[in-house]
């Protein structure tokens, strides 16, 4: 089993779309609306929304921008999910592609063990996740 897309909510999707693009690697895919009374029955909101997909090889993320809803902003005092991790071939060689890019990469020692981090201009949390 593999885990077929993940979901954004933002007001905004252009800085994640740029984000996801340009720092990431990400393609950008169609757009379309989807109707309110759709997204009442996925999300609890009643608003059209404009869906964007954006892709890397496996990977999928669907970005939702409500057209005539406010959305709060998440705290990081909140349950739920609190990252997701794109899987890389060379861990360190995506690194310097990142640093390239300008793309802020935190680095966290396990006991000599490293992992990864990057964030979207939202606070999205992104491990990079290299299989052994």
């Amino acid at each position: 089993m593999t885990c077929h897309h993940i979901g954004i909510f933002t007001q905004d999707p252009q800085p994640l779309v740029e984000f996801y693009t340009q720092g990431l690697g990400f393609v950008e895919g169609k757009a379309r609306i989807l109707a309110p009374e759709l997204t009442k029955t996925i999300f609890g909101i009643e608003a059209e929304c404009r869906m964007i997909k954006l892709t890397r090889d496996s990977a999928m993320i669907e970005l939702f921008a409500p057209l005539d809803f406010s959305l709060d902003r998440r705290t990081y005092r909140t349950t739920g999910y609190n990252h997701w991790a794109l899987e890389v071939d060379d861990k360190e060689a995506y690194i310097r592609i990142l640093e390239e890019r300008n793309v802020d990469v935190i680095r966290i020692d396990r006991g000599g063990h490293q992992i990864y981090f990057v964030k979207d201009p939202e606070g999205n949390l992104i491990e990079l996740y290299e299989p052994r």
